[in-house]
């Protein structure tokens, strides 16, 4: 059997890591920016650090529909980012993730830095990983039961985003010990925290698989090199699927860019054929 011959993607200037980290920037100053105000000017300025959280949205509906009241340390202003989500994610997948989260861009800055000092690559075995990624489900459920039961924002103490974007404000040592221990995590496995455990991840799963847009692989001008498999951050297996699982991707166009067969991968519009 002849071996398939392509013509090799040229190199171009423009990157998308690039936009995509200015994108990842400016949402992470941003929140910088946010909570720099509230701490500093308390509520005459800018709400606490909560508010500005899609996930803050979906905790408080059900007290919000039990009783016509926000969760403490919620607002409306978290039912608006709630449903822009959902609407963004119904159209661009888990792009959210690799394009605006702040605490996704933080983890995945500092496994990029390590991986500058130390160039070999972390991963868990298959089979463990597959297994870990139903804990974000688990973070999920208990972090909502939770809520509804104190009727308060109960993870606030341990939530990352919280503790990293306060600078450690009014939290205590179990939470200090679990943003410390994610940190050191970020650094070996990449988006360790995003894969495993992060409840908004499982929260936006189930909308990206029916998202209006998507990577596509062409298998007929596929080369099979495996590329994209390895500079996937979620590990998906993108040189077996047709349209890549957008239940977990997270477009960080990282596959599209490093084919090296012009076509083979590309950035779609539509819900038809494919995995």
């Amino acid at each position: 059997m002849e071996e398939k011959v392509v013509p090799r993607k040229p190199k171009s200037f423009f990157k998308w890591r690039y936009l995509r980290y200015l994108s990842q920037a400016i949402f992470a100053g941003s929140v910088v920016f946010l909570s720099w105000r509230h701490l500093a000017f308390a509520t005459k300025m800018a709400g606490p650090i909560d508010t500005y959280c899609p996930f803050g949205g979906f905790v408080t509906i059900p007290k919000l529909a039990m009783t016509g009241e926000f969760v403490r340390r919620t607002s409306d202003s978290n039912i608006v980012l709630l449903v822009g989500l959902i609407i963004a994610v119904l159209v661009f997948g888990g792009a959210f993730c690799g394009w605006a989260c702040p605490l996704g861009g933080v983890f995945e800055w500092l496994y990029r830095l390590r991986l500058k000092l130390f160039k070999k690559r972390i991963e868990l075995p298959r089979k463990l990983h597959n297994a870990l990624r139903w804990l974000r489900y688990v973070v999920l459920a208990l972090i909502l039961a939770m809520t509804i039961i104190k009727a308060d924002l109960w993870f606030k103490a341990y939530d990352p985003y919280s503790i990293l974007f306060t600078w450690g404000h009014a939290a205590d040592i179990v939470g200090i010990i679990i943003l410390v221990v994610l940190l050191l995590g970020s650094l070996f496995v990449e988006r360790f925290f995003c894969l495993y455990l992060c409840p908004l991840g499982g929260l936006i799963h189930p909308f990206a698989k029916v998202s209006a847009t998507g990577i596509r692989r062409y298998e007929d001008i596929c080369i099979n090199c495996g590329i994209c498999d390895k500079v996937c951050p979620y590990r998906i297996p993108v040189s077996k699927q047709v349209k890549i699982d957008r239940g977990s991707c997270i477009e960080c166009m990282n596959c599209v860019e490093e084919c090296p067969a012009p076509g083979s991968l590309e950035f779609t519009i539509g819900y038809g054929g494919g995995k």
